[in-house]
């Protein structure tokens, strides 16, 4: 049995046990609940059928995340120049745009679907019968009619709001045409969905959850994959977003702790009580944005480099603000800003006659500084991030060490950062890596603080 399919075999279990514990009721906790987990997986840890066969060298997984951003800031900038109801302006839908996705399952005859997770954007919505076209699926397709909680959203219903659908024989209908000639049509419906659970194996119950049913698909490779992905579970500001539908009952916070990205280690979405007591937490407000309505931005204000403040102006991070993104592997920042982050690197590398600069041998974005080195080398420098604090008075400082500043490979080390030519600042994962984030939707900030995630 080769390695795929022994994932696939794995999962096939798996899904076994999961459904006959949905039919048997057993460990089910029913919404409202104070708390739970959902459990994601990276798309290139040995349990996915995305990674690619045989094990990755670093330098293979180095260059797998530098795609992944290219990707993601394809996505990014659609979103950015994208107009409401624009129907040929809306963002690609790319496989590689993410890096986590979840497995739960859908209706009273329950299907199970992959689906990716995304901090970035508002609509819940996976595959549904009748489709067509339908994009390739190996897991069955849902079809509303075999379960008896589905439910088709009227055009009165709260969430069926008129800057993302339009109502048509009192359906709540979207049809959207995205930036790379992908289209997806479908409409507003409720449904029970069912996620494992971190407790014990237990089963959280979401009743009349508000998603997309997607019935109209082109092409048919629409996630660029092999059919293991069936839509995504939005985590964005937006009021269909998963993290909002949920925010009252679960004492509007969720969070997440990412392992540093070459880890691939599963982390867990942990929503109102679930998210574990951190002690040090440092508190940020988000900013509203006029182009980016779904990300949470917070005010970038300055950067320190060696502990010494480099006195950027205010708007050098961008006009549309800076995005807490988790699907961009690598920070990004406006081309003005990157530059002389990047000289003052130069500048300090020079100091070191062994380093060699080098060209990226991804040849992807974000790995823009390089260096080659002979024997060993470990004198990195740090630097941090400053952001706007509660109030507006002071600031609040985010440490970048060696793991969340450098990627490292045998002899060779790039700078985690890279530049775009858009006016917003991205903070990927590296940056966010063994950090404990918690968003506080009813408050509207963001906490943080340091944290091992490889036990979080």
């Amino acid at each position: 049995m080769d390695r795929l399919q022994g994932v696939l075999y794995l999962q096939y279990c798996i899904l076994l046990m999961f459904l006959l514990r949905l039919a048997a009721g057993g460990g089910d906790s029913a919404m409202p609940a104070t708390g739970f987990s959902l459990r994601l997986i990276h798309r290139d840890s040995a349990e996915s059928p995305l990674r690619p066969r045989g094990n990755l060298t670093a330098e293979q997984l180095v260059r797998r995340l530098s795609r992944y951003t290219a990707a993601r800031l394809l996505f990014l900038e659609s979103t950015l120049h994208a107009a409401p109801l624009e129907n040929d302006a809306r963002p690609m839908v790319l496989q590689d745009c993410w890096q986590f996705y979840a497995q739960l399952a859908i209706g009273t005859a329950p299907v199970r679907i992959n689906l990716l997770i995304d901090t970035g954007s508002d609509l819940i919505w996976t595959q549904s019968k009748p489709c067509n076209p339908c994009f390739n699926q190996r897991e069955p397709i849902y079809d509303p009619s075999r379960s008896t909680s589905a439910v088709d959203a009227a055009c009165a219903d709260p969430l069926c709001m008129r800057d993302m659908f339009r109502c048509v024989s009192n359906k709540c209908i979207y049809d959207v045409h995205y930036a790379d000639k992908t289209h997806s049509a479908g409409c507003l419906a409720r449904e029970t969905f069912v996620l494992p659970s971190r407790q014990a194996g237990g089963l959280t119950t979401i009743r009349s959850l508000a998603f997309g049913k997607s019935n109209e698909t082109y092409p048919h490779d629409f996630f660029l994959g092999a059919g293991y992905i069936g839509g995504i579970l939005a985590m964005g500001r937006g009021k269909q977003s998963f993290a909002v539908q949920l925010a009252s009952m679960l004492g509007n916070r969720f969070s997440y702790c990412f392992p540093p990205v070459t880890d691939l280690s599963p982390s867990y979405l942990r929503f109102g009580d679930d998210i574990p007591p951190t002690a040090g937490l440092k508190t940020v407000p988000f900013v509203p944005s006029r182009t980016d309505v779904s990300h949470y931005n917070v005010a970038l204000t300055d950067l320190s480099f060696n502990g010494r403040r480099m006195r950027f102006n205010s708007g050098d991070f961008g006009a549309h603000g800076c995005a807490m993104d988790s699907g961009a592997t690598f920070t990004m920042l406006p081309r003005r800003a990157y530059n002389r982050v990047e000289n003052t690197m130069i500048d300090y590398f020079s100091g070191f006659p062994h380093l060699h600069r080098v060209e990226n041998s991804t040849g992807q974005h974000g790995l823009d500084l390089c260096y080659a080195y002979e024997g060993t080398f470990d004198a990195y420098p740090s630097m941090s991030f400053h952001f706007a604090a509660v109030g507006g008075e002071g600031d609040v400082e985010l440490g970048l060490l060696k793991e969340r500043l450098f990627m490292v490979l045998p002899g060779t080390f790039c700078l985690a950062l890279g530049a775009w030519d858009e006016d917003m600042s991205v903070i990927g994962a590296v940056q966010q890596a063994n950090l404990r984030l918690i968003y506080d939707l009813g408050a509207q900030q963001l906490q943080f603080a340091d944290a091992n995630c490889r036990q979080a």
